[in-house]
């Protein structure tokens, strides 16, 4: 699905008070050629919310299987579902302290919380849709149940307790699976504060970094042009176990005077759906390639902006998949 292109970066003054301050953030969601040609929609969704503690950005890449014919609307839903969730983990820790500790302590539930959002909205879309009809009446027992996805059993139950309780979870596990496969999406979502970045997904598509003329991964890189991901649709406890997570302490300075420091403090961070890196030949020039907008990003960001569509929509053109192509820019205000 597309969604609302932020095409002009918010430009302020720097300030080592608020995060706002320091990063400009620059979407950019893009139709695949092969896709404009056929007259179909972007499967790609986009968005951010800057907060004065973090900055939270999101990207999602619904799944391009005939079998998830919703799979627009599901990665819509995921970006709305990790801004959601992150914006309250920003909002209730009172101190710097406390936000670092609930994202290194805290990451199990930061993932169940979004998986859990997700399914119920998802489940909310698809009682709207005609394919819903046979399981209706049980409408609210199913959004009730996705409150539940994680929750274990009562530690003492008679045998009928047990016996009912697991059939009730099985059924309605069945009837949500089937629904949400509809629905499959991947989910790549970084929060930068002042301290430290912390960086989740799960799936495909790549969040960057890029300080200098030095490049990394903040996330292990999924194999170029590989046509199996994980999802969000995945049963609960699996897409758990797939999500990946990391929290990196970001640096005071450049050079770094102990070994406890990370050396990390991007000129800009980039994340993106697998259209973008498959767009290039090999890994190599997609690395260059991003080398490359940070000397650009320096002196010209304003010009990178306004090209960035005519970059992307080329980038589709002429790539080998032609895929949809989306990502989100956030530069230090330097």
């Amino acid at each position: 699905m597309m969604t609302t292109e932020k095409a002009e970066p918010v430009s302020i003054v720097s300030s080592n008070s608020d995060v706002r301050t320091e990063y400009k953030v620059h979407t950019r969601s893009v139709t695949g050629a092969k896709k404009r040609r056929r007259g179909k929609p972007c499967e790609d969704a986009v968005d951010y919310k800057k907060l004065k503690k973090g900055i939270i950005c999101a990207v999602a890449d619904g799944h391009g299987d005939k079998k998830c014919k919703y799979s627009s609307i599901g990665a819509k839903l995921a970006v709305e579902s990790a801004c959601e969730v992150l914006r309250a983990v920003l909002k209730d820790s009172p101190t710097p302290s406390a936000l670092y500790t609930q994202f290194i302590d805290g990451r199990d539930k930061i993932c169940k919380d979004i998986i859990t959002v997700w399914n119920r909205k998802v489940i909310s879309d698809f009682l709207s849709r005609p394919e819903s009809n046979e399981c209706e009446k049980y409408g609210i027992d199913i959004l009730a149940y996705t409150e539940e996805l994680f929750a274990k059993p009562k530690s003492k139950m008679t045998v009928e307790e047990t016996r009912a309780y697991y059939e009730r979870r099985d059924y309605f596990e069945s009837i949500l699976h089937d629904a949400v496969a509809l629905y499959g999406t991947t989910l790549n979502v970084v929060v930068v504060t002042t301290k430290f970045i912390f960086c989740m997904g799960i799936g495909d598509g790549d969040i960057i970094a890029v300080q200098g003329k030095r490049f990394n991964w903040l996330l292990p890189p999924a194999e170029q042009f590989s046509t199996k991901t994980r999802s969000l649709c995945m049963k609960p406890y699996d897409a758990l176990a797939s999500f990946k997570c990391v929290t990196i302490t970001k640096s005071k300075s450049k050079n770094c005077r102990s070994y406890m420091e990370s050396n990390i403090n991007p000129d800009f961070i980039m994340l993106s759906t697998d259209g973008l890196r498959n767009s290039f030949l090999d890994d190599g020039m997609y690395i260059d390639r991003m080398v490359a907008i940070n000397s650009e990003r320096q002196t010209g960001y304003k010009k990178f902006v306004c090209n960035s569509k005519r970059w992307a929509e080329k980038l589709s053109r002429e790539s080998v998949y032609q895929d949809d192509l989306t990502f989100a820019l956030l530069a230090h205000n330097k």
